[in-house]
């Protein structure tokens, strides 16, 4: 599912987009992102919002959602802290180079 704010000129301003794997008890939030033009008045954070709010409405039975950002993404990072994420564990990755 794919959640948007929209600009009242139609443009996308935000999104987010979350997944259900059937059959599962976990929901994943995966990719949320803003326009730059739109950057700063929250929407990121709303349309997470609504997207959670939906998910909970569509799949009662999840008992857990994930979601992951970069370290670097303070933005991000903090948004997820205010929606009631938790970091559980880091990944680091490296290149090897043949």
């Amino acid at each position: 599912r794919i959640t948007v704010a929209l600009h009242e000129s139609g443009e996308i301003a935000a999104f987010t987009e979350v997944r259900v794997s059937p059959g599962s008890t976990a929901g994943f939030t995966d990719d949320t992102g803003t326009v730059i033009a739109h950057r700063g008045k929250g929407l990121a954070r709303a349309v997470k919002l609504e997207s959670l709010r939906l998910l909970r409405a569509a799949h009662p039975e999840l008992d857990v959602v994930t979601t992951s950002n970069a370290e670097e993404n303070d933005a991000m990072r903090h948004i997820n802290r205010t929606l009631g994420f938790e970091p559980t564990r880091t990944f680091t990755q490296t290149t090897v180079k043949p």
